[in-house]
């Protein structure tokens, strides 16, 4: 976990283990603690501007790997929600939580299909698009 030169060694290595135990959901005071340092200590690193933005990214980086696994999931969820839907063994009561759950998840597929076709209309007519991935955060608008 790279944090910017914004202390010594020593203390680069605290500020990395303190930015890790934030990214663990814990307060500052309990970050500060389980690494040792005091909460002032804590505060100094948390008004830098370069820890803001390595917690930023470090930030971003764990939530686009828990959305990975999530997606990766997906498959495994619809599949298992289709089968009790169409399980004559299953309680009648299951199968009709999947299949509105089911339904529930092709609207708002439809939905989102729909505000994705609305925005690059939208971006053309302005003249910019997203060049870069679709759904990865970027602002890189270039002119078409």
């Amino acid at each position: 976990m790279a944090v910017p030169d914004i202390v010594s060694t020593r203390g680069r290595r605290n500020a990395e283990l303190f930015l890790a135990a934030l990214l663990g959901g814990v307060t500052v005071e309990a970050a500060a603690a389980s690494v040792g340092i005091s909460t002032r200590t804590a505060y100094r690193y948390l008004a830098d501007v370069k820890f803001q933005q390595a917690f930023r990214d470090q930030k971003k980086a764990v939530l686009d790997r828990a959305v990975l696994r999530l997606t990766s999931a997906v498959d495994d969820a619809l599949t298992t929600m289709i089968s009790i839907h169409k399980s004559d063994a299953m309680p009648p009561a299951s199968r009709a939580q999947c299949a509105i759950q089911l339904c529930k998840a092709a609207f708002a597929n439809v939905m989102l299909s729909e505000i994705e076709d609305r925005l690059h209309q939208l971006e053309q007519r302005k003249g910019t698009v997203n060049m870069g991935d679709m759904g990865n955060g970027s602002n890189n608008n270039q002119q078409e």
